[in-house]
């Protein structure tokens, strides 16, 4: 059976490389990587992914940019069934509404509660 495959899109290098493969370093996925939309979007429309875990902001530079909704939209668009998780570093209880309900995200989590480890991350750990 091939392994199920998760896209991790933040463009911190931090998060992509160290936070999320060490919480999933037991799990047997399979895990790809991208630091911009473009990058992501590609990888969408190259391999199906069982999950998905998008940073809504993708620009450092400007902390309002959505650039994760464009990935929601188009996983959503492709209609495979994979399962979208949200992080950010600037989430509102509005945004957390917005992009479980109008994107149909499965979790919204926040850098600070992940990095403090009160986070639920049951989501990544297991796959229906």
């Amino acid at each position: 059976m091939d392994k199920h495959k998760i896209l991790i899109s933040d463009d911190d290098r931090y998060w992509r490389e160290s936070i999320f493969p060490d919480l999933l370093a037991t799990s047997g996925f399979q895990i790809l990587t991208a630091s911009t939309l473009d990058e992501t979007l590609a990888l969408l429309d190259r391999h199906f992914f069982h999950i998905i875990v998008v940073d809504l902001c993708l620009d450092p530079s400007d902390e309002s940019n959505r650039d994760g909704i464009q990935t929601l939209r188009r996983a959503k668009s492709l209609g495979e069934g994979t399962r979208s998780i949200v992080l950010t570093g600037h989430g509102t209880a509005a945004l957390a509404r917005d992009t479980l309900v109008e994107y149909g995200a499965h979790d919204f989590l926040e850098k600070a509660s992940l990095a403090r480890g009160t986070a639920r991350t049951r989501t990544l750990c297991r796959i229906e």
